[in-house]
């Protein structure tokens, strides 16, 4: 089975996508046929069908790029999961991370270092706008709310979700999760784009913006060298 996805370079890694509403990208028969024990026992607590076939299409299309880039059939990749939740492969010569928001599903892979990827869709409607600066007092700094207030109000949303992904994207980099608290993350802003991370201090960390064809989308990816993660 053959997945049909879209691949973007982008620096030091590359990212590709994969839709998981239809069969365009990934068949569900096939998807559920790439699952492990684990994979269908987490698929089956999904309340919803529809969140049960992302589940499946998500994973399954990992398995597929995973097995490519490693020469084997994507039922035999052996996917290990860190504390914070970041999956692996074990003895691989690169570091990849896996988004999915709504009907849409990223993978980004470094051969160089680690990675940490974060995707959200602009026209999810997850909260109310009134939330937004609640949102915003949980997640931000000073500045990053600061930068937040200052934008036009139809445009807020936008920004916001592209510091949540930043700060996303550095939460998974390492496998910290929640360990690391979102507002711990301090933005480096320009113009209040966000351009990299102050905080936390080391490894650096690297931040870039990926615009995928989906207009709905919001791609940040975070790297790190292995040079610059000193005995990682």
């Amino acid at each position: 089975m053959t997945a049909t996805v879209r691949s973007r370079p982008a620096g030091r890694f590359a990212l590709t996508s994969c839709r998981l509403d239809d069969d365009g990208d990934i068949a569900l028969t096939d998807a559920l046929a790439l699952l492990s024990e684990a994979e269908e026992a987490r698929r089956a607590r999904f309340a919803f069908e529809r969140d049960r076939a992302r589940f499946a299409r998500a994973r399954a299309f990992l398995r597929v790029q995973l097995g490519q880039l490693l020469g084997k059939n994507p039922v035999d990749v052996h996917l290990g999961v860190l504390s914070g939740g970041k999956p692996y492969v074990p003895g691989a010569p690169f570091d990849f991370n896996l988004s999915h928001s709504g009907d849409l599903a990223v993978r980004g892979v470094s051969g160089s270092g680690s990675i940490g990827v974060d995707l959200e869709l602009v026209d999810r409607d997850f909260w109310r706008a009134e939330d937004l600066s609640g949102l915003a007092r949980l997640c931000l700094t000073r500045a990053e709310r600061a930068a937040l207030k200052s934008t036009e109000p139809e445009g807020a949303k936008t920004r916001f979700l592209r510091y949540w992904t930043a700060k996303e994207a550095r939460m998974k980099i390492f496998g910290e999760g929640m360990a690391l608290a979102p507002k711990r993350i301090a933005l480096h802003l320009r113009g209040g784009e966000a351009v990299g991370y102050d905080a936390p201090e080391g490894p650096h960390v690297a931040l870039s913006y990926v615009a995928l064809r989906d207009a709905r989308a919001i791609v940040c990816v975070a790297t790190a060298s292995r040079r610059g993660m000193g005995c990682r």
